[in-house]
């Protein structure tokens, strides 16, 4: 379209006046908007779905998506759809981007193919001018390919006019194919027509099915060559790309794919999700918080396991990443060979409730994390363990962990059941005490590592100030992050001591790494205060130790035994 502007004419004067003409220039109508296909694997096995709920709850939608989960889809670091977005009631300018198209699935067995991502692409480029005496010929041998896309470009197309008017024009062009070698025919026969200032992409299908391979593709220009530079009408072949379609249904694997235009986004973004990830294998009386993965328990465990269901629990995570056979190390474990009980009472530690240290309560220990790259199993074993403050280790004939919580003690050592009687103690030294941490973590706010950093201002008034620094492994909570710190700083500074024995073997079939034992040490007590029994009777108990300085404690003890099983008899 033009816009004709009519000067007036000037009036009055001795020699009249005229108005010069403004020159015009034709709308701009040509818009070519590029769209990138992109799918996003998720996790391999089934997930539960994104984190943020829907109007009426968590629901899991796959094609018919609900809008909520947008909150949980980053695109360059930024939501889809913001924070403060009312799920119930979200208006335009809710988003952050428009012109998006998601499609989710959950890593089912058998879920459905995303249409419209049910193709495999290629492209290859070509990048050469089209002349009218000069056509260009590629050839396609790939016999699997169904379609073929040819992309032409035109930098600009338009011509400018000695008024000083810039107005449209057109170019003619053909694709062409030709089977085996045969003479070629026209498939396609187009003309563009319009004005742009600037580049101009379109995109032609062909279809090859059925066709016989090797296929020849000549692109043609019909328009005669411009000569004239204030004619712009040159395009050049800028691609081709062959597409072998396949209903990718990706079983067991949970992905997003995403169709997003080029009018948003300078380049491809970034994406990152927040889910509720993997399902995982729980015991039959477990009952799962939806809202945080916090595990409770209802009964007595009776041993069996229930459906899969996502969790955070810390345990289970790894229970499941030792029995499971396609992601994890089931095909080198049996779940014979693991103790599941010390699993249990680990996860009953993990999800009592405590302060968050902010006002709040939290679940002890909870694990989030993604992991993506190939690492060693007995570092990935150790890593998970450390979430929960527990250690693996393999115990007649099966794997069993222990975990650092409150507990009876099981055995008590003395100089009777020690090796010569003797044990040793040792230090850590004094300057490798820490009393300052920063523990690094993941936040879910700021999706960055954050830093927290715990001191205690009695030991570095004491020591001085002597800092470390440590990861909390699949943390996402300050909370979480900050007991760590705390704990750390604890262990360091009052489980500093060693203490080296040897012992007979009936002690060592009884004790288990992780366990709390006693030490009753008469060079540390002062005194024995612990001992064997040679023998006894009804009446009378013979002990290990007749020294003098000993008899009359020990024997006050045998008075007291004797009284008890009399009053028993």
């Amino acid at each position: 379209m033009s816009n004709l502007i009519i000067g007036a004419k000037g009036g009055g004067g001795k020699g009249g006046g005229g108005g010069a003409k403004t020159p015009t220039q034709d709308k701009d109508n040509l818009d070519s908007t590029a769209y990138a296909n992109i799918i996003d694997l998720l996790s391999e096995g089934e997930i539960e779905g994104f984190a943020t709920p829907s109007a009426t709850g968590y629901v899991r939608d796959s094609d018919n998506w609900n809008k909520a989960l947008l909150k949980d889809i980053y695109a360059n670091d930024t939501p889809i759809l913001r924070e403060s977005a009312d799920i119930a009631n979200i208006q335009d300018t809710d988003y952050n981007f428009r012109d998006f198209t998601i499609h989710s699935r959950y890593g089912t067995n058998d879920q459905n193919p995303v249409t419209g991502f049910d193709r495999i692409e290629a492209e290859t480029a070509v990048g050469i001018e089209v002349q009218k005496n000069t056509p260009i010929t590629r050839t396609i041998t790939d016999t699997d390919t169904d379609t073929v896309r040819v992309t032409i470009s035109l930098p600009s197309l338009q011509e400018f006019k000695n008024s000083g008017d810039i107005v449209g024009t057109f170019v003619q062009l053909q694709i062409q194919i030709a089977e085996n070698g045969g003479a070629f025919l026209t498939v396609i026969d187009d003309t563009i027509k319009g004005r742009t200032g600037d580049l101009f992409q379109r995109d032609y299908e062909i279809n090859l099915a059925g066709r016989v391979f090797p296929i020849d593709i000549r692109v043609v220009r019909v328009t005669d060559d411009s000569t004239d530079t204030k004619l712009i009408n040159a395009f050049s072949w800028a691609s081709y790309t062959q597409i072998v379609s396949r209903k990718m249904r990706y079983p067991n694997s949970a992905y997003v794919a995403i169709r997003v235009s080029a009018e948003q986004f300078s380049s491809i973004p970034s994406r990152s999700y927040r889910i509720r990830g993997l399902k995982v294998q729980l015991p039959s009386n477990a009952t799962v918080d939806i809202s945080n993965g916090r595990v409770t328990y209802t009964g007595i465990w009776n041993g069996t396991f229930g459906a899969a269901q996502w969790c955070a629990d810390p345990a289970w995570c790894l229970y499941a990443l030792l029995t499971n056979t396609r992601w994890g190390f089931g095909q080198h474990i049996d779940a014979a060979q693991i103790d599941k009980w010390s699993f249990y009472q680990a996860s009953i530690y993990a999800n009592q409730l405590v302060d968050d240290g902010f006002g709040g309560q939290e679940p002890r220990f909870q694990c989030n994390v993604n992991i993506q790259t190939l690492d060693e199993a007995y570092k990935l074993i150790n890593d998970l363990c450390s979430v929960f403050r527990s250690m693996p280790f393999w115990n007649t004939g099966a794997l069993t962990i222990a975990q650092d919580s409150p507990q009876d003690a099981t055995y008590q050592f003395n100089q009777s059941n020690v090796i010569n009687g003797e044990f040793s103690y040792s230090t850590s030294d004094v300057s490798t005490r820490f009393n300052s941490v920063t523990v690094s973590y993941f936040d879910m706010g700021t999706r960055d590592t954050a830093f927290e950093i715990i001191e205690d201002t009695d030991l570095i008034t004491k020591y001085g100030f002597n800092s470390t620094e440590i990861t909390a492994f699949a943390c996402t909570s300050r909370g979480q992050a900050r007991r760590l710190g705390k704990w750390l700083i604890y262990s360091n500074q009052y489980e500093a001591e060693t203490l080296n024995f040897a012992t007979s073997i009936d002690a060592g079939t009884i004790c288990r790494p992780g366990q709390i034992i006693e030490v009753a040490d008469p060079m540390r007590a002062g005194s024995r205060r612990g001992g064997r029994i040679s023998s006894a009777t009804t009446t009378q108990i013979t002990v290990d130790s007749r020294s003098e300085e000993h008899t009359s404690e020990l024997q006050s003890h045998s008075d007291l035994v004797c009284r008890l099983l009399l009053e028993k008899k």
